[in-house]
């Protein structure tokens, strides 16, 4: 092997590794030094080639010492930086790497100053810590595979088979710079078929005093002839990065350091409904009892934020719409429905775990058919999750049953968590009397979903002399005086605790829940629950023994009026239990199913399997941080947005078909 080292100064680091460079020369190798300094090398080791090359460019130096030893008989050609500390274990890793295939043309180890080539990649000031540094190199041959491949090899120091620069050239002396030239190099190889690799095994120690490389400047000297390459590293880092290294920094041993936990929150929505209740519930209790376990994390949207007070309440978490950090383990509190979601979590959470509420978005044929296709998604989060939480067994069981052809969904593990709620005030402050015109009501609840079952329901009871408060429904839409209506979502908390606290029992009609939490809410302030008769309410019924006398159950509409005349004649004399299951109970056994998960090993096989998988999303775009309940778009809309501007053609021949769809419906 030939090694070429310029040098620059006086006396280079390098010059420290004397003895070592002199045995790997009587070894058979070859050091060629170009002589670059003023003065002339005043130490150097016995036996190496000396070229005296103060003139020219860093690259037309170290081109005068190629063609000085182009004649020397050697498989390999290297190249090492004056700041480096030569070891020859360093090399020899280095030409393990390349004899692995014929098509690996060049290689280079790990060192600090590449971006990619540093541990961990994303920090690379990191290294300059002894100790982590000790921590990162044990940790090296536990997580990553023997080399990568990467898009082009390092200045610091790369070795490369000699007879592909015997035949292609090594540095364009036309480009004085030595970044650009490497990379020049590297792309101009790997036209004919030569990959560049990265020795992961083997560490570069020097004290490299410049920055990271700006690879956009070097881009742009090479525009002309490889337009492609921003590209080329933009999709490394997004698409071929091997998930060892990307994950690389939580494998590091530091005990001291809390677990990095994010909540993926972008589908909070700006109001209050059942989602929003769970993640709210899951911030408070982890603010309170798991602050000094886990550095917190949470990926939400800046409307939501602030609606909820998000950063004024938990201070001691990060907020924001997003983040550059990886994490030990990610929660979603909603089911995997969402594209940027599942691929942001599989590119930044170690260990990911998905939520399952209900999966009406799949049931419902007119919620199913919004773009893009849910089931399909729900696969995916099934397969890359470690694990799913279920808020009842009746939602774990729907979700098999669903995908009971998709084993990667009906064989997923799904631990059952089933929520609850907290103890309020008994009677808010406020008098809120004039808003409600009735002394005695029925509390109905739901919201504009097909599944709530509102309008079915006032339609049968609508008619009664019975008096009725909805929270789900506008006033114009509650047709009777006996019926006043409120839009769900954006009522005060005080007073919706004010129609739950005087209610002479609770009418939840919903034919589909996961959980049902507006039943937890009225059992919890000691009312009767007239609910459909379902597999959901009879295992909430089941579960909470102390209170199952208050439940009333209807098979159809037209037997919720008896229902609530049995209400009526018996209430008096059903006592009134108390709801013994908490928010804070859920979220204990949350944080006890996250510790399991975390407790088990990763295999990068799995992660690298994880992110093929994901890596097929390229296609599925959503905004994810608009609010959930918004129109959908348009076909129309959809044609816009997805080939307008960068499909014009596309664009012109789906209208046509579109328009000629139009016109067969009509």
């Amino acid at each position: 092997m030939i090694v070429i080292v310029r040098i620059s100064m006086d006396d280079p680091p390098i010059m420290e590794s004397m003895s070592e460079m002199e045995q790997y020369i009587r070894a058979g190798n070859v050091i060629a030094l170009a002589d670059a300094t003023r003065k002339g090398i005043t130490r150097f080791p016995e036996g190496a080639v000396i070229c005296r090359c103060a003139e020219g460019s860093e690259v037309e130096q170290i081109d005068r010492v190629y063609r000085e030893v182009k004649r020397i008989k050697a498989r390999f050609l290297g190249m090492m930086d004056e700041h480096a500390k030569f070891d020859a274990g360093v090399l020899e890793g280095v030409i393990a790497s390349l004899n692995s295939a014929d098509r690996h043309g060049i290689s280079s180890p790990r060192a600090k100053r590449y971006p990619y080539f540093s541990l961990p990649y994303n920090n690379i000031a990191a290294m300059d810590d002894r100790d982590y540094r000790e921590r990162a190199l044990d940790a090296v041959k536990r997580c990553l595979p023997d080399y990568s491949l990467v898009p082009f090899a390092s200045s610091v120091c790369f070795v490369a088979r000699k007879n592909i620069v015997d035949n292609f050239g090594l540095l364009d002396t036309d480009l004085a710079d030595l970044e650009t030239a490497m990379v020049d190099f590297s792309a101009r190889v790997n036209e004919f078929g030569y990959s560049s690799l990265m020795a992961n095994h083997v560490y570069l120690e020097g004290d490299y005093s410049e920055g990271p490389i700006e690879f956009e400047e070097v881009f742009e000297r090479l525009r002309e002839r490889y337009s492609y390459l921003p590209e080329l590293l933009s999709r490394y880092f997004n698409e071929n990065i091997d998930e060892s290294d990307r994950f690389f920094e939580l494998f590091v041993k530091e005990p001291q350091k809390k677990k990095k936990l994010l909540f993926e929150f972008t589908v909070m929505p700006p109001f209050y409904n059942g989602t929003s209740e769970f993640q709210l519930h899951l911030l408070e209790y982890f603010s309170q009892l798991y602050s000094d376990k886990y550095d917190i994390f949470v990926r939400v949207g800046d409307d939501a934020s602030k609606y909820h007070r998000l950063q004024q309440r938990f201070p001691e978490m990060h907020f924001s719409e997003t983040f550059s950090d990886v994490f030990h383990i990610g929660l979603s509190a909603t089911q995997p429905f969402y594209a940027e979601q599942i691929s942001y979590m599989s590119n930044h959470c170690l260990k990911i775990v998905f939520s399952v509420l209900d999966i009406i978005m799949c049931r419902s044929d007119y919620l199913r058919v919004m773009d893009p296709p849910r089931d399909n998604l729900v696969r995916l989060g099934a397969s890359i999750s470690d694990g799913m939480v279920a808020i009842s067994d009746y939602t774990r069981e729907d979700l098999r049953s669903y995908f009971h052809a998709s084993p990667e969904v009906s064989e997923a593990e799904v631990r059952r968590i089933l929520i609850s709620t907290d103890a309020d005030s008994e009677m808010p402050d406020e008098d809120f009397s004039s808003a409600v015109p009735f002394e005695e009501y029925v509390l109905v609840v739901g919201n504009r979903f097909r599944h709530k079952a509102l309008r079915e329901t006032l339609r049968a009871v609508g008619g009664t002399d019975r008096n009725f408060v909805v929270i789900g429904l506008s006033a114009d839409e509650c047709v009777g005086d006996n019926i006043v209506g409120f839009d769900s979502g954006k009522l005060d908390d005080s007073f919706i605790s004010y129609l739950y606290g005087r209610c002479s029992a609770l009418l939840f009609p919903s034919v589909y829940e996961g959980y049902g939490l507006p039943i937890a809410i009225a059992l919890r302030k000691g009312k009767i629950v007239v609910v459909h008769d379902n597999p959901l309410n009879r295992e909430l019924c089941n579960s909470y023994e102390e209170v199952a006398h208050q439940f009333f159950f209807f098979e159809t509409f037209d037997e919720i009026d008896s229902a609530l005349n049995r209400v009526a004649v018996e209430a008096k004399d059903i006592p009134r239990g108390e709801l013994a299951s908490t928010w804070k109970d859920a979220v204990v056994q949350v944080e006890e199913y996250l510790q399991e998960i975390l407790s088990r090993q990763s295999t990068f096989a799995m992660l690298n399997h994880r992110r093929f998988l994901t890596s097929l999303l390229g296609a599925c775009t959503e905004r994810t941080m608009e609010v959930v309940a918004a129109p959908a778009p348009s076909l129309r809309d959809l044609l816009v947005e997805r080939f307008l501007e960068n499909h014009p053609v596309r664009y012109k021949i789906v209208k046509a078909l579109y328009r000629g769809y139009a016109h067969v419906r009509k």
